[in-house]
């Protein structure tokens, strides 16, 4: 199975803090880039306004979530509680489990 039909660990690698192999270029440590369109989907998957998620959830000006200790979304089953309507980059994310362990 190659890298683009790897299916999902559940490990929560990808959703923690710090644990980004460098060596493939991803430099996550404790941001996430969301769009305006992510911050309306999942504010309103909340039920609450986009000014009030951009608040509790510390996103910057610049569209960054702050993550320090991990996503917030990340459940404690190492699944996404906001799945649905989960974040462009995270869906655009592969599984990459096991090869910089």
């Amino acid at each position: 199975m190659g890298d683009s039909e790897q299916k999902c660990l559940k490990c929560g690698d990808c959703c923690k803090v710090g644990r980004y192999p460098k060596d493939f270029g991803i430099n996550f440590n404790a941001w996430l880039p969301l769009t305006d369109e992510d911050c309306k989907r999942i504010s309103h998957y909340l039920g609450i306004s986009v000014s009030d998620f951009r608040k509790e959830y510390r996103v910057k000006g610049n569209g960054s979530m702050d993550q320090v200790g991990g996503c917030p979304f990340l459940d404690d089953d190492n699944s996404c509680k906001i799945h649905e309507v989960k974040p462009v980059y995270c869906s655009m994310a592969k599984c990459y489990y096991g090869k910089w362990k």
